[in-house]
């Protein structure tokens, strides 16, 4: 029960009979761009839209280097599959707004 009570402490999400919900699935997605500018681009594109079941799914972002490094944690694996799908069709977009308005030559 300790644990019960430490998590709710915490503001952990609680379930249908009052207990803690814990995020135990999770998912890591990397996309690698041209350059640490497109990265830090996609990154500050895709964090605008924040996700819509906050206590249920968490999602960090954070470039390292040309990298756009993106984890999921979630409650159930349905909502995290859901997040994940989603994200990835918005990267899609971020990355063909890219191809299509960035100057050649501009990676740095």
């Amino acid at each position: 029960h300790a644990a019960r009570r430490s998590a709710a402490r915490r503001g952990a999400p609680r379930g249908p009979a009052g207990m803690a919900e814990v995020m135990q699935h999770s998912c890591v997605v990397r996309l690698r761009f041209p350059s640490e500018r497109l990265a830090r681009v996609a990154l500050q594109s895709l964090e605008v839209d924040g996700e819509l079941q906050p206590r249920r799914i968490h999602r960090d972002m954070h470039t390292q280097q040309d990298t756009l490094v993106v984890r999921y944690q979630a409650v159930e694996l349905k909502l995290l599959r859901v997040a994940v799908s989603g994200f990835c069709d918005m990267a899609s977009v971020v990355v063909r707004s890219m191809l299509e308005f960035d100057a050649p030559g501009a990676g740095a």
